[in-house]
């Protein structure tokens, strides 16, 4: 059978104990490097257990966690992982408007730790324009945060003067980076090396742009070769290309403004080894592509027929076994 022609389920959006907002023991708070590996093998069991072929870590800010379970991976002792893992990014861009917007990159699983870390030193972070590092986090948190803000943050500035990790999680909760330099970062690396990956109606996503009042941004952005993450059923078939009763209201003017049909995808947010795999609502994507990038990129330009979504169809894990989701 050709590879290429079975269905897997994919999570495109999950976080591991280096995102700040992990739900549980952080890899910053181990305190020996058996606890570290404790963490790490925890991770790579859920990740074992959520069933998917592949899933991209997101992690605002950093690649340290993708980096740190490659390392533990190349281990000959080390527990085996099932799916690929595809570094990610998560970060927050200036937007035209007083609200956060999210954005996220997605990576080739091939690229090493240091073409990692050269991606995340051309982004610059805003106000400054300085790389997006640990240390010039810091730095922003305690040059520009205000009193007020960081009393919002529960924090002051006494703290962040006196703890970097104090002052590291503020400008996490805070900092930005320049839409600018995001699309730099994608240029520099190229379509076979990086892909924007768009949140449309999930956390901090497009659509809380107000588009009459900002009529040109948010077209520009759907605009773009981007992989959206998409909850609504009705807009992800429409992101894809197919007109169904639920949104041929909005069709026309919908694949107007993104120009040609787009891969849309749900995942997880998980923020806890236990929710890997658990898709809000049940609505896992599955995509019909061998779990590279290369098959990701064949799903970005065939999406109609490589990917489904959330709950709506009848997939095949292979030829001969359909499962409905």
């Amino acid at each position: 059978m050709n590879q290429g022609a079975s269905w897997g389920k994919w999570d495109l959006h999950i976080h591991t104990p280096a995102s700040y907002q992990w739900n549980g023991k952080r890899l910053r708070d181990a305190a020996t490097s058996a606890e570290r590996d404790e963490i790490l093998q925890q991770v790579v069991g859920g990740i074992n257990n959520s069933g998917c072929v592949a899933v991209a870590v997101m992690d605002y800010w950093t690649f340290d966690g993708v980096l740190a379970l490659r390392e533990y991976l190349a281990r000959p002792d080390a527990m085996k992982c099932s799916a690929t893992l595809f570094p990610g990014i998560e970060l927050r861009v200036v937007s035209p408007g007083d609200f956060r917007l999210n954005v996220h990159v997605l990576l080739n699983p091939e690229l090493s730790a240091e073409k990692l870390n050269a991606f995340k030193a051309q982004l610059k972070l805003s106000i400054t324009g300085k790389p997006l590092t640990d240390g010039y986090l810091v730095e922003w948190a305690r040059q520009h945060l205000s009193v007020e803000r960081l009393k919002e943050l529960g924090t002051t500035q006494q703290a962040i003067a006196a703890d970097e990790a104090a002052a590291l999680l503020a400008a996490s909760k805070s900092a930005e980076v320049t839409p600018e330099s995001v699309a730099d970062a994608l240029k520099t690396f190229g379509e076979r090396n990086a892909i924007l990956f768009m949140p449309f109606d999930t956390s901090d996503g497009v659509n809380k742009i107000r588009f009459r009042e900002h009529y040109a941004y948010p077209r520009e952005v759907l605009a773009r070769e981007a992989i959206f993450e998409v909850a609504n059923p009705a807009t992800r078939d429409a992101f894809i290309g197919v007109r169904t009763p639920a949104n041929n209201a909005f069709f026309e003017a919908f694949s107007a403004a993104i120009k040609h049909p787009k891969l849309a995808v749900r995942g997880s947010d998980a923020h806890r080894v236990a929710d890997y795999g658990q898709f809000p609502g049940g609505n896992a994507t599955w995509i019909k592509a061998l779990p590279t990038f290369a098959g990701l990129l064949q799903a970005c330009r065939e999406p109609a027929n490589r990917a489904d979504a959330p709950g709506a169809r009848i997939h095949r894990a292979n030829d001969a076994n359909p499962i409905k989701i």
